[in-house]
C-alpha cells in the first residue's frame, strides 16, 4: 500500500513538472514569436473615447492578429506627439489634424493616413454664469496646450460666434483633467472637453454652449499619422496597423459591454451612466471607413493661416495619403468586417 502511494506521488510530481515545463515552453514560444513580429509603437494624445481604435486593438489582441508586436503609449496632446514621431521614437501617432498639418507646413515628413472622426468630438462648456457665447467676452478660456485640438476647437467656436481670441483670455491648463479641475474651481470660466469629461461637466451643472459633433464644422479629427518615409519603406506594416485599428472600431460598435469596459479601463472613469453615454457618443462619431476629407483639412489650413502664412496657399491634398484606406476598400476588407460583425458600413 505504501509503495502504491509513493508511486502515485512520484507520478503526480512528474505530471506537475511536465505541465510546468509545457507552460514554460509555450510562454517562451509566444515570447519568441512576439519578438519576431514587426515592432510598432503608436502614441495617443487623449484619454478620451477618440482613442478607442487603439484601445480596442490592444485589448483584443488585434495587433498580434495582423502580425504586429504593437504597443500604445499615452503622451499627451499639443505638438508633443508629432515631435516624438518625427524623432523616430514612435512609428505612428493618433492625433488631431492640426499638429500633423503644421509639421508638414514647416517642412516635416509627416502625413495623415486615415481619419477616424471627421468632426470635432467635443463640447464647449462653461460655468453656469455664462449662458450664451457673448458672455465669454473678457473671460478666461482654458485649453490643454497651444496647438492642441482644444486650441483649434476654441478658435473655431469663437469664429462661429463672431468673436476672436482677442475678445477673451486663452490660457493653457496642461491636460484635460487639469482643465476640468480649473473649471470647477473657477480658475477658468470655460473650456473644451470630449466625453467622458464633457458628460461629467454637463451633468454637474455646467453649460454646454456648443456640441461640435452636431455642428456643420468639418474637421480632421483623431487621425493616424506617420512619415512618408516610413510608409513607403513598410507599406504592409502600415496596412496591418490600419487593419487592427479599423477592426477595433468595428468591434467597439458591435460589443457594447466590451466597449464600455475598455472605456472604463483606459479613461479611468467609473461612473456607469457616464460610460454608457460616452459609448453611445463615440459609437456614432467614429467612422467605419476612416476617410480623410479635403474639406476638413481646408478648415484646419484656414485656422492656421492666422499665424502661418504658408497655410494660405497650401493645398489640402498634399497633407494626406488616401491610398491605404482605398486599397483596403478595394480588396474587400470592409466587406469582411461587415460579415464578421453582421452590419453594413456607415
Amino acid at each position: 500500500m505504501e509503495n502504491m502511494r509513493l508511486k502515485h506521488r512520484v507520478l503526480e510530481s512528474l505530471l506537475i513538472t511536465e505541465i510546468g515545463l509545457l507552460l514554460f515552453l509555450s510562454t517562451m514560444v509566444r515570447l519568441a514569436h512576439a519578438q519576431s513580429l514587426p515592432v510598432v509603437r503608436i502614441s495617443f494624445s487623449a484619454p478620451s473615447g477618440l482613442s478607442t481604435p487603439a484601445w480596442m486593438a490592444k485589448d483584443l489582441g488585434l495587433f498580434e492578429k495582423y502580425g504586429l508586436n504593437g504597443s500604445i503609449i499615452y503622451i499627451g496632446g499639443g505638438t508633443l506627439p508629432m515631435s516624438v514621431l518625427l524623432a523616430g521614437d514612435t512609428e505612428f501617432t493618433m492625433v488631431v489634424g492640426p499638429p500633423a498639418v503644421l509639421a508638414r507646413l514647416n517642412g516635416a515628413d509627416s502625413t495623415i493616413l486615415a481619419t477616424f472622426a471627421n468632426k470635432l468630438t467635443m463640447s464647449f462648456v462653461s460655468l453656469p454664469s455664462i449662458r450664451q457665447p457673448k458672455d465669454l467676452q473678457r473671460k478666461r478660456i482654458g485649453i490643454t496646450r497651444f496647438g492642441a485640438a482644444t486650441d483649434y476647437a476654441t478658435k473655431l467656436a469663437l469664429k462661429s460666434w463672431g468673436l476672436t481670441p482677442k475678445d477673451v483670455e486663452i490660457v493653457q491648463t496642461g491636460g484635460t483633467g487639469e482643465a476640468y479641475a480649473a473649471l470647477k474651481s473657477g480658475l477658468i470660466q470655460a473650456t473644451v472637453f470630449s466625453p467622458p469629461l464633457s458628460t461629467q461637466a454637463i451633468r454637474s451643472g455646467m453649460v454646454e454652449l456648443l456640441d461640435f459633433s452636431k455642428s456643420d464644422i468639418q474637421f480632421v479629427n483623431n487621425s493616424l499619422v506617420s512619415t512618408t518615409k516610413y510608409v513607403q519603406q513598410k507599406p504592409e506594416v502600415t496596412r496591418d496597423v490600419l487593419r487592427a485599428l479599423i477592426e477595433g472600431v468595428w468591434a467597439f460598435k458591435a460589443d457594447r459591454e466590451r466597449g464600455i469596459k475598455v472605456l472604463e479601463k483606459y479613461s479611468r472613469v467609473q461612473d456607469r451612466r457616464v460610460l454608457e453615454e460616452t459609448y453611445e457618443f463615440f459609437s456614432r462619431a467614429l467612422l467605419d471607413v476612416p476617410t480623410t476629407t479635403e474639406a476638413g483639412l481646408s478648415n484646419i489650413l484656414e485656422t492656421l493661416s492666422e499665424t502661418q502664412p504658408k497655410a494660405r496657399t497650401a493645398a489640402a491634398k498634399d497633407f494626406f495619403i488616401p491610398t491605404f484606406t482605398r486599397e483596403l476598400e478595394n480588396t474587400g476588407f470592409f466587406k469582411q468586417l461587415a460579415t464578421r460583425y453582421m452590419r453594413s458600413p456607415r
